[in-house]
């Protein structure tokens, strides 16, 4: 989704925190599939949500941190998960505020 990597690009050089920078990106996602659900170019938004959210899930930093850990590096591999705890929960503020908007006032 090329869209949200423009938007995480360009939040990126006004030097937001990476926290903000993923609940922004998360944000952008549930939007998106809103305006495309409203426009009728889709049906649903769960497939849509649920493909791009991917783009945003930490798999690589959560390998690491195991990793680190299986290693003996116990200090460093709980860093890396709680880089990886405080990923997932900026996505999911994100896509929350986003998706709340939308039952309380806009759709379901």
């Amino acid at each position: 989704m090329y869209v949200l990597d423009i938007g995480t690009i360009l939040f990126g050089k006004i030097s937001l925190n990476d926290f903000f920078i993923n609940m922004i990106g998360a944000a952008i996602i549930p939007t998106i599939a809103i305006l495309l659900v409203k426009f009728r170019f889709i049906y649903t938004i769960d497939k849509v949500i649920m493909g791009s959210i991917m783009l945003l899930v930490p798999g690589l930093p959560l390998t690491n941190a195991i990793r680190d850990i299986l290693d003996g590096e116990l200090l460093s591999g709980a860093m890396k998960i709680e880089e990886v705890l405080l990923i997932g929960i900026a996505v999911t503020i994100g896509m929350c505020f986003v998706l709340n908007l939308y039952i309380r006032y806009g759709g379901v």
